[in-house]
């Protein structure tokens, strides 16, 4: 029961938020569900509302499944894609964060409520961190993740007029060869692992200092691990600019010894078409084939939009330099891959 005195002090919550945090994202702390309290006989339920909870679903993306005195089970609400972009999406971080408030309404309006809150903490290597929680994947959104590594991993690198362009990572290294005097690309991790950083940051950390000139982006390893033999195809490149990356048959693993991140199958990924005219148009086609299911755009001039929600790149781009910090003109930093506006956190 609740220890709270709600009948001659009048003191205690009206209700308790679940919240969750999604770095991807930059709404802050989001409610996903409510326990009821029942204040005539002074006791809080322990369970998560379905009602009240179930009204919070369309903004969230987040359905709740069932709840009991010991935990309550969400899942995200996927499109006709597979994948989902509300409160529990998955792109460069795979963590959701999680808290319980204590909310006493004031005037009635939920923006003028007291809140207390009950951070949750668990211990790692005996340093205490904000609890989180993983969720299984599925195969298109693991196919996007890829996606977004070899796109970040390339502006990281940028793309020489003559030689090897690197990027490292937490393990290995990405490596995109442009010989000289040539329009051959070489590309590809030489067959070893690379587990990729993402150097500039994550959006909701983005968005709460990006009125900081002293913002220092906080660096974010990807949970994959990802291996592939280095690729060569001809008539790839010009100068800095990319038009076509070869098929490479890239090898995925995880830090996170769980199946539903990357250990079902081998990756495939080709992207644009060789230059074959003077004018190298850009050919906005890209194929993603995982665990027997293909993400794919076809070729056709007409297509870029299509093409940048499955590869977010900007084929025939001028990649002469390296690109460790946020930079809105790319298509890796625009919707739906990185979110600017910012509604504030807690």
């Amino acid at each position: 029961g609740s220890t709270y005195d709600f009948n001659n002090r009048n003191v205690g919550p009206d209700y308790y938020e679940i919240q969750i945090l999604n770095k991807n994202k930059t709404t802050g702390w989001t409610a996903i569900g409510k326990i009821k309290i029942d204040k005539d006989n002074n006791y809080d339920s322990r369970k998560a509302d379905k009602d009240s909870t179930d009204a919070l679903q369309n903004s969230t993306q987040v359905k709740f499944v069932s709840s009991d005195a010991y935990q309550a089970i969400f899942e995200p609400e996927f499109n006709s894609d597979n994948i989902t972009t509300g409160q529990m999406q998955v792109l460069r971080d795979y963590k959701h964060y999680y808290r319980l408030v204590a909310v006493k309404m004031t005037d009635d309006k939920r923006e003028n409520a007291i809140e207390a809150v009950a951070d949750i903490h668990i211990n790692t290597d005996g340093t205490e961190v904000p609890a989180y929680a993983i969720r299984d994947i599925t195969d298109e959104e693991l196919m996007r993740c890829i996606s977004l590594i070899i796109a970040d991993a390339i502006n990281q690198a940028g793309i020489n007029d003559s030689g090897n362009a690197t990027t490292d990572g937490k393990t290995g290294k990405f490596t995109i060869n442009h010989p000289g005097a040539s329009k051959t690309i070489k590309w590809g991790t030489e067959g070893n692992d690379y587990q990729h950083i993402f150097r500039s940051g994550l959006p909701y950390n983005y968005a709460l200092n990006m009125n900081n000139s002293d913002y220092i982006p906080e660096e974010f390893v990807s949970p994959f691990i990802i291996s592939l033999a280095e690729v060569e195809a001809k008539k790839c490149a010009d100068w800095n600019k990319l038009y076509c990356l070869p098929e490479g048959n890239i090898t995925i693993k995880n830090e996170l010894n769980n199946t539903s991140y990357g250990l079902k199958s081998n990756l495939t990924f080709k992207m644009g078409e060789k230059i074959t005219t003077l004018s190298n148009k850009p050919k906005w086609t890209v194929t993603i084939t995982y665990n027997s299911k293909t993400l794919s755009v076809p070729t056709d001039s007409a297509n870029e939009e299509k093409f940048k929600k499955i590869f977010p790149f900007d084929i025939g781009g001028d990649h002469k330099n390296k690109v460790t910090t946020y930079k809105s003109s790319l298509p890796e930093y625009q919707s739906p891959w990185w979110e600017e506006s910012s509604q504030g956190g807690n």
